[in-house]
């Protein structure tokens, strides 16, 4: 968390996984930002027209489960999705490195 001009911002990672019909993790998508709030289960988030765009369309996922990381001090936000996302806005994260990674938080979802 971090106060500036009163304002509170709290450090947030959008962590996307984006799953087969089978459930196995094919892209792993992530996204840094600050907020001046703590996301909730259920919210969902627009940013202009290509937040969420794929090849088919544009998805509207939800929060599935907000996680406190205590060693990152960050609040990590998970997505599923069953298509591949073709906005900018994200970062796609090398399954064979962030594999583990993306586990460790996606293990009871």
């Amino acid at each position: 968390m971090k106060t500036e001009n009163n304002l509170t911002s709290y450090k947030i990672v959008f962590l996307v996984r984006s799953i087969t019909s089978q459930n196995q993790i094919q892209r792993l998508y992530a996204k840094e930002l600050e907020l001046p709030f703590v996301p909730a289960v259920g919210m969902k988030f627009v940013q202009g027209t290509n937040l969420w765009e794929t090849e088919d369309g544009e998805l509207s996922p939800e929060i599935e489960r907000v996680i406190f990381d205590l060693d990152d001090s960050k609040h990590v936000c998970l997505f599923t999705i069953t298509k591949r996302l073709s906005s900018s806005f994200w970062q796609e994260l090398d399954i064979n490195k962030h594999g583990t990674y993306a586990d460790h938080y996606f293990f009871h979802v």
